[in-house]
């Protein structure tokens, strides 16, 4: 089960970064880090850098991919 969820999210993320790609038109080989992070109806974002909190309940890092433009 947990290999099926891995491979999800790994499709997704993949999904994204092509989107990403398409849209920023990236011209320029180099290696990129796209950060994806959430926003609520009410504007609120998830910070840059996550809090420390007790025994990691309510983690809320933003997610970082690493891409190579070849």
């Amino acid at each position: 089960m947990a290999a099926n969820n891995i491979k999800s999210i790994a499709k997704s993320a993949l999904l994204l970064v092509k989107l990403v790609l398409r849209l920023e038109r990236v011209d320029k080989k180099g290696e990129y880090m796209i950060y994806v992070r959430a926003k609520d109806s009410s504007g609120n974002v998830q910070p840059l850098t996550p809090f420390c909190n007790r025994k990691g309940y309510g983690y809320n890092a933003v997610s970082k991919i690493a891409v190579k433009v070849e």
